[in-house]
């Protein structure tokens, strides 16, 4: 989709490639993405999802992605962030949500993400592997092959619930992350 569209209840299965490919300031309603080869949703900046859903795709199940369709970078805007709102991602085989940038997650889980069948190069296969200034609020991460939670750098990961996972519960790069008000239990690598 361009930018400045809405999609409602869409649904991409069994793709050759991207699910659902959307540009900047798109808003996704109750789509789902299944089974692609692909990542499940690929969104850029100033888009919103609420209650959308990727199963089983070849890649990420959602991944918000720093440049445009067309591959030139998105400019530089005061509001890049993508917000997503109770939305899932299960049995993707790399992460089920993958943000390069400011996200906003309410609600969300990612469940049984990441394979040994299908690695992803960088080596990923986290609930939600995040960047860069993103916000995890009330998200749950279940079984995922290795951590529920990745950060990087200035990332607040709160009241999230991580058990189950292949690596850590809550996995970050520095002090510059903040990680409070968390339950965290029966992680392979520990909290």
């Amino acid at each position: 989709a361009h930018a400045s569209s809405s999609l409602s209840g869409c649904i991409a299965s069994d793709n050759k490639a991207t699910g659902i490919d959307v540009n900047t300031q798109n808003t996704l309603l109750n789509c789902t993405a299944k089974g692609n080869l692909g990542e499940g949703f690929l969104v850029r900046g100033g888009c919103a999802l609420t209650n959308c859903a990727a199963r089983a795709n070849q890649k990420e199940g959602f991944y918000a992605k720093r440049d445009s369709i067309s591959g030139q970078q998105t400019p530089l805007e005061e509001n890049v962030a993508v917000n997503f709102h109770q939305c899932v991602a299960q049995k993707n085989s790399w992460d089920g949500f993958h943000a390069e940038f400011d996200c906003h997650f309410t609600h969300c889980t990612a469940d049984k993400n990441g394979t040994a069948e299908n690695p992803n190069p960088m080596g990923t296969s986290h609930g939600f592997h995040l960047s860069n200034g993103s916000t995890v609020l009330h998200c749950t991460a279940t079984i995922n092959v290795a951590s529920g939670f990745r950060g990087q750098t200035n990332n607040r990961i709160e009241g999230c619930t991580a058990h189950s996972n292949g690596g850590h519960g809550v996995d970050v790069f520095n002090d510059q992350n903040v990680v409070i008000r968390n339950f965290l239990r029966n992680n392979t690598a520990g909290h």
